[in-house]
């Protein structure tokens, strides 16, 4: 597995541009670049999901194991964080945005959720299992009714309703927390309105950071450190985790400033990430049935996962494109 991870970091390299010294990338935090980031999350999401399906064994398999040890859920913290921060710059900039999110995000999301997990709910039915693939989504969709309610409350106050929305993302976790839920429900749930909040404050923060090449390095060399610290606490608390989480992503930010991902694969990943979730649990639970050898298990589960995605976005796309039409026509 660690062969696919090199890989990955290879495909990530790939292209890569650098800003000079004293030089930004103004639209570090564009629809290409967090999609971008979302891609290399979510890919790594496939290849531990998988390793933990197979059963591989040996050196290269202790040392993959410690990574996904170290990284734990982080990488659904990129993909938590540039959400919250896309429904914000959307209320920023596209007119009565709430008044359509419902309908543009809210159904759309949780519709093609119920549709693409249909097939993956089957199979392990029949397979008497049940895994918590949903969690992500189950999550989400609280902080999109969160969402909705507070920005209709607090129409034209942003600060008043990402506040509100804060304060009941945090109730909810508080709730399972006394409920006794899994820490993998509710460890990264706050990185959504905390990428709202990172929205309103962008400006002010580019404004800092970009002041100087020693600015920058002091605040990226900072939030390494203690990124690292914070994980290595986490260990003995979990009162820190979240902190990791927070400094690890920040670390990220101020990468971005610098560098810019220019990959078509990991945009294509980004941007199709929903069919990712749902659809690679399907060949993982299948393939673990048959006596293959871990790197062919690695292979097939990877091409497989591709197809469905290619499948389930094109059969995605011509839905649309029928239910707009009917909706012309009506």
């Amino acid at each position: 597995m660690i062969i696919f991870l090199i890989f990955l970091l290879f495909v990530t390299a790939y292209k890569l541009r650098f800003a000079g010294k004293g030089f930004y990338s103004q639209d570090y935090l564009s629809r290409e670049q967090t999609l971008c980031i979302n891609g290399i999350c979510i890919a790594y999401i496939l290849l531990s999901h998988t390793f933990a399906m197979s059963a591989e064994r040996g050196v290269l398999t202790e040392s993959f194991n410690m990574i996904r040890i170290y990284i734990g859920q982080f990488p659904v913290v990129p993909i938590l964080f540039f959400s919250g921060y896309g429904i914000m710059e959307s209320v920023k900039h596209k007119k009565d945005y709430i008044k359509t999110f419902p309908k543009l995000r809210f159904l759309d999301f949780y519709i093609k959720f119920f549709i693409f997990s249909i097939p993956y709910v089957i199979i392990n039915f029949f397979l008497q299992r049940y895994e918590l693939k949903s969690v992500l989504l189950s999550f989400t969709l609280a902080i999109y009714i969160f969402v909705i309610i507070c920005f209709n409350i607090f129409k034209g106050k942003n600060v008043l309703a990402v506040a509100s929305v804060s304060v009941l993302t945090a109730a909810l976790i508080v709730v399972e927390m006394a409920l006794d839920f899994p820490t993998y429900y509710y460890s990264t749930m706050i990185f959504m309105p905390l990428g709202m909040w990172f929205s309103l404050i962008k400006n002010k923060f580019d404004k800092i950071v970009m002041k100087s090449n020693f600015i920058w390095s002091f605040c990226f060399i900072i939030s390494l450190f203690l990124s690292v610290v914070l994980n290595y606490l986490s260990d003995k608390s979990f009162v820190f985790y979240p902190g990791w989480c927070f400094f690890g992503l920040l670390s990220i930010i101020l990468l971005c400033m610098k560098v810019r991902i220019n990959n078509k694969i990991l945009f294509w990943l980004g941007k199709t990430i929903f069919f990712n979730f749902i659809l690679q649990g399907i060949p993982q639970t299948l393939l673990a049935l048959l006596p293959l050898n871990y790197i062919v298990y690695y292979v097939m589960v990877i091409a497989s996962t591709v197809f469905l995605i290619f499948v389930a976005e094109g059969a995605y796309k011509r839905t649309e494109k029928f239910l707009k039409k009917r909706t012309q026509k009506s």
